[in-house]
């Protein structure tokens, strides 16, 4: 699933983390993302443009297109993307 809600906006530093597939660790993918950087991508999917989004302030989908797994593309973590994640660390 990936969604967003707006109520997370007023919260500075946090880090948005999706886990899919989490039974099935061959097809495990974790992808981290601020709350400006998931706004972006629901921005160009044209979530933010929905009634959900208007009425409710929220979007979630739990198939997501190839076009989504392409713009989180960039967000998939791995171990080394873990550490400077939340070490501040470069390497």
């Amino acid at each position: 699933m990936f969604s967003l809600n707006t109520k997370y906006a007023k919260f500075p530093g946090l880090v948005l983390v999706y886990v899919w597939n989490l039974a099935d660790s061959a097809k495990t993918k974790c992808f981290a993302l601020t709350y400006p950087e998931a706004l972006h991508v629901a921005e160009q999917m044209g979530w933010t443009q929905t009634n959900s989004w208007a009425l409710q302030g929220s979007y979630s989908t739990t198939r997501p297109s190839k076009r989504l797994c392409a713009l989180l593309a960039k967000y998939e973590m791995t171990a080394e993307k873990w550490w400077k994640t939340f070490s501040g660390a470069d390497s």
